[in-house]
Formats: structure tokens, C-alpha cells, sequence
């Protein structure tokens, strides 16, 4: 696959994603995040099937495409869910355990298809795939049922449905403009979208850059980018803790400045020892980031907005992939790849530069 295909792999499923993740948090508002999340399940399972079914390659762009609607709609509702019912003071410590449970997912399902690969392809591996949004179905439909019934939750219930009232499609503008008004959450979401831009200059360019380039052979490829993920999963909860004790700003700050010193490792260094620190260290800052972001954003905005906050807030992982994917794009012919690794670098420092400047600390 060349880099143009998997610009443009990652450039459908994102712009799908801003497209709906704004509308798709509304929908989840009004009808109650509990009754919601089972329907992304279900467009999960909709999709792998389709991935099994189909015969033509370039009805993969379409299903790509269809399956954004899964993850966009699932992101703000099931985070939503998760701080309303979790107190603020160790609010960053679940929010560390949520993500470091994605983070498992994002880990174990590379080396278990790894494993898969061996002994089925890869259209049988998607059917076997079938069985996991199906196990995501009978949770939520049984989480759904739980806080339907159990009267220690009926005050979520009807917390989400005066939220309802306030995300329609009359009056959702307001809310927006409230968002759009808050300069911390503006500075946070320019954090993020400079974050995604780096890590998706990363997912594009990197194993490519290895392979062509450094000519590494794609077992060590292969053991980097495990390093990376395993690296991302186990900061996540030490993160969302230490965000807790010393605070959002400084454990942002740091997470920063991990991500931009692997970048510039990356680019000026081809010994594989190097190239694994600075692996890591992206790693490191790639599961931080999270929980100490989806926090900061908590603790910043009104409760009545926090819902359709978080959609724009996860919209900001499309962006930065877009405006990735087209600079790769344009630029490509014209600039080394480790020239976009240290453009990444400065930007990041940038954003937090002016992140810890301009933010009014009143948390």
C-alpha cells in the first residue's frame, strides 16, 4: 500500500467522523447515553459482516466510511456515562482506567490477528470478528438494563434527560457557542488537534521511513511499534492518577514533551536503540494524553454542555488526521521524512507553549 492509499484510508473514516460525531452526540443526549451505546455495537457488527461479505476492493472505502459512524457515536457517550457517575475528586484516575481498557484493545488486537493471520485469512479472521461487537451488544443492553432498573441510578437517568432538553435540535446551537466561548477548552482542543496531527504523521510515514529508508526488516518494525502500544497502555492509568495529586496542566505539559522528544529522536538518529527510545517515549505520551485531556475538559465545562463537548473534543482526532494526511499529500515529493518527524516535534511545543500560557487557571 503507498502512502497516498493509506492517506486516503485514513482520511475517509475522519471526515465521516466530524461529519457525524456533533449530530450523533445530540441523538445520544436526547435518547439517553445507556439506550445509545448499544446501537454503535450494532453498526459494528453491521460493518465486519460487510468487511466478510464483499467481493469488489472498492467497496472497502465505503464500509471504512461506515464504520466512523461506530466509534464517533460510541467515544462521547460512553465517556459521558462514565463521568456522571464518577466522583470529581478521582476523576482522572477512572478516566485513566477507561482508556487504559481501550488501550488493551488497541494492544492485544494486532497480536492476536498476528497470531490469526497464521492459520486463516484475513476474510475469515473478519468473521470471527463478528463475535466481539456481539459480546459489546449484550454488555450494553445489560448495562442499560441495570441503570433502567436499579433506583440508585435514577438520578442519571433523569440528569441525561434535562440534559435532552438542552441538546435539541432547536437550541444546541446555544450550547455550542457556550464551547466555542471557553477559552481553556478552545486552547485544549487546539492542544489535541496538534497531538493527532503528530501521531497520524507517525502512523503514516513511520513504518514506511523504517522499511524504505533505514531498511529495518519488518520483525524489528514490527517489535517498535509493539513498544509503542505497550508503552501507550500502561502510562494511561499512572496519568489519569498523577493528573489527580499534581494537577491537568503539569501532566499535559509533561506528556508534551515526551511526544516531542521521541520525534526528534526519531528524526535525527537511525540506530535502533535510539529509534526505540524514541518509540517509546511517543508511546508514552500517546496514552497520557487521554485521561488527563478528557479530564481538564471536564473540569472546564458546564455540565449541561459536557455531552456535546466531548464530541468536539473526539472530533479533534479527524482533524488532526486530515490536515495529516493532506500536508502528506502536498509535500511528500518536496520534504524528507524526518523533517515532517522534527515539523511535528516544533508543533507540539508550540501547542503547549501556548496552552500553559494562554488557559485561565481557575482549576
Amino acid at each position: 500500500m503507498t502512502k497516498s492509499n493509506i492517506a486516503l484510508v485514513m482520511f475517509i473514516p475522519a471526515i465521516i467522523g466530524i461529519i457525524s460525531r456533533v449530530p450523533l452526540s445530540i441523538l445520544s443526549g436526547r435518547i439517553n447515553h445507556e439506550k445509545f451505546i448499544p446501537f454503535t455495537f450494532l453498526i459494528q457488527l453491521i460493518y465486519l459482516i460487510a468487511y466478510f461479505l464483499i467481493q469488489d476492493p472498492l467497496l472497502f472505502y465505503p464500509i471504512i466510511g461506515f464504520s466512523a459512524l461506530a466509534w464517533s457515536g460510541f467515544g462521547p457517550a460512553a465517556i459521558t456515562f462514565t463521568i456522571t457517575i464518577t466522583p470529581n475528586r478521582v476523576r482522572g484516575t477512572i478516566l485513566g482506567w477507561y482508556y487504559t481498557m481501550s488501550g488493551f484493545g488497541q494492544f492485544l488486537g494486532p497480536l492476536i490477528l498476528s497470531i490469526l493471520l497464521i492459520y486463516l485469512s484475513l476474510r475469515s479472521i473478519f468473521l470471527i470478528s463478528v463475535f466481539f461487537p456481539i459480546i459489546g451488544l449484550i454488555c450494553s443492553i445489560a448495562l442499560w438494563w441495570r441503570e433502567k432498573k436499579k433506583d440508585l441510578f435514577n438520578y442519571i437517568t433523569k440528569k441525561n434527560q434535562d440534559s435532552s432538553k438542552i441538546l435539541n435540535i432547536h437550541n444546541y446551537q446555544k450550547s455550542l457557542s457556550r464551547i466555542f466561548s471557553n477559552r481553556n477548552l478552545l486552547f485544549l482542543f487546539m492542544c489535541r488537534t496538534s497531538f493527532f496531527f503528530s501521531l497520524s504523521i507517525f502512523d503514516i510515514l513511520f513504518s514506511l521511513y523504517l522499511y524504505e529508508i533505514l531498511k529495518y526488516s519488518p520483525a524489528l518494525i514490527g517489535i517498535l511499534f509493539s513498544l509503542k502500544a505497550f508503552m501507550s497502555l500502561i502510562t494511561r492509568l499512572p496519568a489519569g492518577v498523577l493528573s489527580d495529586r499534581i494537577g491537568r496542566i503539569y501532566t499535559y505539559l509533561i506528556t508534551y514533551i515526551f511526544i516531542s522528544s521521541g520525534f526528534i529522536l526519531i528524526s535525527l538518529h537511525t540506530t535502533p536503540l535510539i529509534i526505540g527510545l524514541g518509540v517509546a517515549l511517543i508511546g508514552s505520551g500517546q496514552g497520557m494524553a487521554p485521561p488527563i485531556g478528557t479530564a481538564f475538559l471536564n473540569d472546564n465545562v458546564d455540565d449541561r454542555d459536557r455531552s456535546l463537548a466531548l464530541a468536539v473534543y473526539l472530533s479533534n482526532l479527524e482533524i488532526g488526521k486530515i490536515i495529516a494526511s493532506a500536508s502528506i499529500s502536498s509535500f511528500i515529493k518536496y520534504t524528507s521524512t524526518p523533517t515532517f518527524f522534527r515539523t511535528s516535534a516544533f508543533i507540539l511545543i508550540l501547542a503547549i507553549f501556548l496552552f500553559v500560557l494562554g488557559i485561565r487557571k481557575k482549576y
